[in-house]
């Protein structure tokens, strides 16, 4: 079983506890949860203690809750968003089969990655010509 390298401090707040429960869960279960992936849902648990207002001690995922951290960041990729997005509805899963209530963001919401790379070959002429204006520079 993969054991992890180091232990991440994660902030206090209501979905502290029930986060690194999850991240145990997916260790016991095989599942490679390195350090990266520690980081990256220290961040969502980081989000959400701050943007629940919900004054109950009991961790809630509500639509509107999901819906926020799954929004769209500045610049962020859609790569980026669909993999919050992912580790957040297994969280939410998670969730639901400890009792508690949570909000599974839909797959049909979840965006598509749109592909706007364009790959341009170059044929041995057209680089013999770049190779021979870069020479007379």
């Amino acid at each position: 079983m993969y054991k992890n390298n180091k232990d991440i401090s994660f902030e206090p707040g209501k979905y502290t506890i029930l986060i690194k429960e999850y991240i145990k869960h997916l260790d016991a279960t095989g599942y490679k949860t390195g350090t990266s992936y520690q980081y990256y849902m220290r961040d969502i648990c980081r989000q959400l203690n701050q943007l629940d207002s919900n004054t109950d001690s009991v961790p809630n995922l509500t639509k509107e809750l999901v819906e926020m951290i799954a929004m769209r960041r500045g610049n962020e990729s859609s790569g980026t968003q669909m993999n919050r997005i992912g580790r957040l509805r297994r969280f939410a899963c998670f969730m639901l089969q400890k009792g508690y209530s949570a909000y599974i963001y839909p797959s049909i919401s979840i965006p598509k990655r749109n592909f706007e790379f364009k790959a341009f070959v170059f044929d041995r002429d057209q680089i013999s010509s770049i190779l021979k204006e870069a020479d007379s520079i």
